[in-house]
């Protein structure tokens, strides 16, 4: 699979359809990846979410047509998708700092958010002399055990899952490989590209029908995985995720699938230690 020509399509899509309601489920038409992988891969290319590259091509399209026509302002509003001149305006402020009357007036364009151009070459300047290697393994099903967050982690909330969860995990009676901690991601059905991700911060049980107040479980399937090692330095780790799906997978000609990842710390893990490792495990076809 070539992400790039697939992320090409879709970026392609987004321009030949930005007057209309566009979701996330209209635009993964054009990959053959999950919705969780295909969110990853495209923020980790772009540096922004599905839904914000959307809403801001749409106001960075209205922000040359406020320079360079004479439409009304509420009708260009209406054009990109905004229910009301109020919604535009409050819209178009947040970003750009003016309402779209004062932007018309000072007639000149500002800083926009062009149409992502993607190449070899982009993916070649993600280059870090430091590559990571990973290696590949069978694995049988799974239960998880653990606590649940939904959300987009703005807050740290992880770190604070885990601090929460760890004190409780001696609680999951059934629970098999001590010592062993997974943190799962996915993205639900309900999942708009936001950015916003299901996290279960647990520990590996017996089965699902002993499950602990205030905690959830899931069964993850058997899979072959790529297992990419990964820095314990918590601020590192977002950049080298990212690195993963933005470049090494694309250079290993590796296929995620299914919906989920899931990083696995050993008893050795020690948060912010320079030389202690953990693993993300990435489902491969």
């Amino acid at each position: 699979m070539n992400y790039l020509e697939d992320t090409y399509k879709i970026v392609s899509y987004i321009e030949d359809n930005i007057d209309k309601d566009i979701y996330i489920n209209d635009v993964i038409q054009f990959t053959q990846l999950s919705k969780f992988h295909f969110i990853r891969i495209f923020k980790a290319l772009t540096g922004i979410t599905v839904n914000e590259y959307i809403r801001r091509r749409k106001l960075s399209k209205a922000a040359c047509e406020l320079v360079e026509t004479k439409k009304a302002i509420i009708d260009i509003a209406t054009f990109y998708g905004y229910g009301s001149q109020a919604a535009f305006t409050r819209a178009f402020k947040d970003m750009y700092g003016l309402t779209p009357k004062a932007y018309r007036v000072s007639k000149r364009h500002f800083a926009n958010l062009d149409q992502v151009v993607f190449s070899e070459a982009i993916l070649y300047n993600k280059r870090n002399e430091d590559e990571i290697k990973p290696s590949f393994i069978e694995m049988q099903k799974m239960t998880i055990v653990g606590m649940q967050y939904k959300g987009n982690n703005e807050n740290r909330e992880i770190p604070k899952l885990w601090s929460r969860f760890v004190p409780r995990a001696a609680e999951i009676k059934n629970a098999l490989n001590g010592g062993l901690g997974y943190g799962y991601e996915t993205y639900t059905e309900d999942s708009k590209g936001n950015g916003e991700f299901t996290y279960i911060a647990g520990i590996e049980a017996e089965c699902r029908d002993i499950v602990p107040q205030g905690m959830v479980s899931i069964e993850i399937p058997a899979n072959r995985y790529a297992v990419f090692p990964i820095s314990s330095i918590i601020d590192d780790v977002p950049q080298i995720i990212k690195r993963i799906y933005s470049k090494l997978l694309f250079d290993l000609k590796l296929e995620p699938c299914d919906t989920y990842d899931f990083e696995l710390f050993d008893e050795s893990f020690i948060p912010n230690d320079c030389e202690a490792k953990h693993c993300l495990y990435i489902p491969i076809k």
